[in-house]
């Protein structure tokens, strides 16, 4: 019998949009991107800066779904660079006014003090709350898999 993963808080980011470029209809969906401008990220081992130029890229799927995928850099507060790639879905549900979703975001950090963000595998939460054509803030958790036997 497999057990069920144990999920230890990594951090939580508030990430600052753009007003979304609309790129037009696909054959996947329409897809649109928000430039990131920017945001802060704190959790029990990291804290730091979402730093611009990054962007999210959004495939809005018939019906009520989306497919996201961002990219994007966070800087550390003792200054290390962190390359963040987020991919995941998520849905606009009734009786929310947000829309929510889970990631699997990936990290690629140099050899140091956080280089511990390499290894393991990672889950996300993403919740956005559009006004009109702007997703002006969106706020992601980023929870670290173990089992319960492991130290997270």
């Amino acid at each position: 019998m497999t057990q069920a993963p144990v999920l230890e808080l990594v951090f939580r980011a508030t990430v600052e949009l753009a007003p979304r470029i609309d790129v037009g209809e696909t054959p996947y969906g329409r897809r649109v991107s928000f430039p990131i401008l920017g945001g802060v990220f704190e959790g029990p081992r990291i804290e730091g800066s979402v730093l611009p130029g990054g962007e999210d890229w959004l495939l809005i799927l018939p019906g009520k779904g989306y497919r996201v995928h961002a990219e994007y850099k966070l800087q550390t507060d003792d200054g290390t660079v962190i390359h963040v790639v987020n991919v995941g879905n998520f849905f606009a549900t009734a009786g929310r006014s947000t829309a929510f979703g889970f990631t699997t975001p990936t990290f690629e950090v140099p050899v140091g003090d956080h280089a511990w963000l390499n290894d393991g595998a990672y889950v996300g939460t993403l919740d956005a709350t559009p006004e009109g054509d702007r997703l002006p803030v969106v706020r992601v958790a980023v929870y670290k898999a173990g089992l319960a036997d492991d130290h997270v």
